[in-house]
């Protein structure tokens, strides 16, 4: 679970259990955001209609954008 094991001390094991599925699911997610070391040169997007924000975005803080319409 935790190192400090505080959520052991403060919530059932039902919750515990509950959170770490959370915390794995998020970290299988995300995780390889916390690795990078820099921001990222491109911006790939499937769907430019769709994810019309994210292309708005890349443009804004000058990335290329890779667009699969």
């Amino acid at each position: 679970m935790t190192a400090s094991g505080d959520l052991e001390k403060r919530y059932n094991k039902l919750k515990v259990q509950r959170f770490q599925e959370e915390i794995d699911s998020l970290n299988m997610k995300y995780g390889g955001i916390k690795d990078l070391m820099g921001k990222p040169g491109a911006v790939v997007v499937v769907d430019a209609l769709t994810d019309a924000n994210e292309v708005r975005e890349g443009s804004n803080f000058g990335r290329a954008s890779i667009c699969n319409c």
